[in-house]
């Protein structure tokens, strides 16, 4: 596992959150939602992440400021501390990051959404 992990020294590694209303929704009959399982799963990716990425991760939301450059869990914590809001404007955030100075040709790492 640890050999296929090594591969992503060679992504900018970006997150994409929702954070939309809909991530109030509860998991399963549990009293965790979709916004709370989120949260852990950035946490574990970041974890990974900034492992292999020595930049930290960015993490962009559907209705919120972007992250950039985020290494530490607290971090995550802090962004997840507001409840989710608004609608699901995927594309816009999307064509952000394309348009970022992450996506420019001739980079030296692939981005990884």
């Amino acid at each position: 596992m640890a050999n296929h992990l090594r591969g992503l020294r060679d992504y900018e590694i970006v997150i994409v959150c929702d954070d939309s209303g809909s991530m109030k929704t509860e998991v399963d009959d549990t009293e965790r939602t979709r916004w709370d399982e989120l949260r852990e799963f950035v946490k574990i990716v970041l974890d990974i992440g900034v492992r292999y990425d020595s930049n930290g991760v960015d993490i962009y939301f559907l209705n919120r400021e972007k992250l950039l450059v985020v290494r530490e869990p607290r971090t995550v914590e802090q962004a997840f501390s507001e409840p989710p809001s608004g609608l699901t404007p995927m594309v816009p955030v999307l064509k952000k990051i394309f348009q970022s100075e992450l996506a420019r040709r001739g980079r030296d790492k692939k981005l990884l959404i």
